[in-house]
């Protein structure tokens, strides 16, 4: 995850291990990005409402069917590939609403995670 001269950091390679193992270690940090963003004033209410109720959906299953367990991912949590899903796409939009400025300014993580995470949550610097 070394940065290219003139290019900043590049996202870790999700073709290899190692760059899985590396955004596996940025989740915690993900999760107080997240945590940080919800209590920000910046950050517009519906967008916390929408991380909110899509992280919930996922942790609470309230009688639905789970599609898909996902071991490598979900393991212990019991979380399905519905549940993931639908947590990102709450979390995404939150990280999009809240705007590259306010996300680095809260980002703790490596260089390379906050290169990969601008991409994924398709956020413009």
């Amino acid at each position: 995850m070394d940065d290219e001269p003139g290019i900043g950091p590049t996202p870790p390679d999700l073709q290899r291990p190692e760059g899985w193992q590396a955004m596996r270690a940025a989740l915690p940090e993900i999760a107080r990005l997240v945590s940080e963003l919800s209590l920000d004033r910046r950050v517009p209410v519906h967008a916390k409402v929408v991380a909110a109720a899509a992280i919930s959906y996922a942790l609470l299953p309230l009688g639905r069917t789970r599609i898909g367990r996902l071991p490598g991912i979900s393991r212990g949590f019991g979380l399905g590939a519905d549940d993931v899903v639908v947590a990102w796409l709450g979390v995404r939009y939150l990280i999009a609403a809240a705007g590259y400025d306010l996300v680095r300014e809260r980002w703790r993580g490596t260089d390379g995670a906050f290169a990969w995470l601008v991409v994924v949550a398709g956020i413009d610097g």
